[in-house]
């Protein structure tokens, strides 16, 4: 998906939270919270602060803003890492937790529908792609995973979730293109594997992450686990998508979670 959201940016914003000094009667309770923070200890981050973001409405403040970004902040880490060791409820839960804090951020948390398609929720999945939408409405991975989840919703069929894909017209990474033509049943797999190979390695992990969901979604197990296996083993698979090819991996039995 791609990368520039969350518009909470989370990451970008964790320097500021971190280097900022608080001020009044919670000052300790957030410093240590931040030490915590920086040990990637996010339950404690987040216990810790529970108390803060408890008061009242009218008794916010300075520190009961930063706790909500802080405690925001060790959600989004700990989901991600809930969802790269294949605990998929658990990483739906942090997200939610997310955007009960920021409501704002439910377009744009893409991270969420793909949780929510490994557990199993495909019409939540199927909304939250839906909204996502809204505010990235020219991704063809938002598409393809919006009609994944479609076509597993109860009643659905192939054919009726085609009928309601999300078209994208300017999405020029290669190879998006064939790979919505696909989904959407005007292509063929050998036309984004061609267009990959012409391009770069990171095309070829997308041709493989999609070929592998394209074959799950029609029933072709094996070559769906050939190709997953293949874009998880990526060079350039360092990054969110990377870890969905590998938490794939641990989902569908070819791994666990300790990667062997």
């Amino acid at each position: 998906m791609k990368p520039q959201i969350l518009r909470i940016a989370l990451p970008v914003l964790l320097p500021l939270l971190l280097a900022g000094s608080a001020l009044g009667g919670d000052a300790e309770t957030i410093e240590a919270a931040k030490d915590a923070f920086a040990r990637k200890d996010y339950g404690a981050v987040i216990t810790s602060l529970k108390p803060i973001l408890n008061r009242a409405a009218d008794a916010a403040t300075e520190q009961t803003q930063q706790a909500r970004e802080i405690t925001a902040a060790a959600h989004q880490r700990r989901g991600e890492d809930h969802f790269r060791q294949a605990r998929i409820k658990e990483s739906v839960a942090d997200f939610d937790a997310v955007i009960a804090l920021f409501p704002e951020e439910a377009a744009g948390h893409w991270q969420r529908g793909i949780s929510l398609y490994y557990a199993g929720e495909f019409q939540q999945g199927v909304n939250q792609f839906e909204l996502h939408r809204t505010v990235n409405p020219e991704d063809v991975e938002n598409s393809v995973w919006h009609l994944l989840c479609l076509a597993r919703t109860e009643g659905a069929t192939l054919e009726s979730a085609r009928e309601q894909y999300m078209p994208v017209t300017r999405d020029r990474r290669v190879p998006m293109l064939q790979i919505q033509n696909l989904f959407n049943g005007k292509g063929k797999a050998e036309e984004v594997i061609e267009a990959a190979a012409a391009a770069s390695e990171n095309a070829r992990f997308h041709s493989d992450l999609y070929l592998g969901l394209f074959y799950e979604m029609t029933g072709d197990k094996e070559k769906s686990m050939k190709h997953i296996a293949e874009a998880a083993e990526n060079p350039t698979a360092s990054h969110y998508m990377g870890d969905v090819a590998r938490t794939h991996r641990i989902l569908r039995g070819q791994t666990d979670p300790s990667g062997n």
